[in-house]
């Protein structure tokens, strides 16, 4: 009978591996594509509120497009600088909170514009019908 002898080596690296680079990430591009297409977003709103407010006062007098073009646009400039600095937590937590204050305040600008649509409807229509009852009063 003969006895065998293994011998059983560990070892660990040291060293940690590298980051990964930006090139290797997927995030700051979908990150930087999000942010500028929420900046295109917000300034489109911007636009539009404004003409909104111009054009027919009593529906737009909550200015909901004004103020889901700022919030838009806010998360757009944080979209663009996650993407360049996509390796702090801060810059992606930034983003994260800002995507949900856009869709929240989205949200919240067809609501409000529903609103007002719908009682801009129901006085004209308390207007016409005020004036089928008694035209010349």
């Amino acid at each position: 009978m003969s006895e065998s002898v293994y011998v059983v080596k560990l070892y660990s690296d040291p060293t940690p591996p590298p980051p990964r680079s930006s090139h290797q990430s997927k995030f700051p591009p979908l990150a930087g594509g999000c942010g500028s297409v929420l900046a295109s977003l917000g300034v489109l709103f911007l636009v539009f509120g404004g003409l909104g407010l111009l054009v027919e006062m009593e529906v737009n007098r909550f200015g909901g497009g004004l103020w889901a073009g700022v919030v838009c646009l806010g998360t757009g400039i944080s979209g663009c600088i996650a993407s360049h600095h996509w390796y702090r937590a801060w810059a992606c937590y930034l983003y994260l909170a800002n995507s949900l204050a856009s869709i929240a305040a989205c949200l919240a600008c067809t609501a409000v514009t529903a609103a007002a649509i719908q009682i801009k409807k129901d006085k004209l229509t308390a207007a016409r019908t005020a004036w089928v009852d008694q035209p010349y009063v």
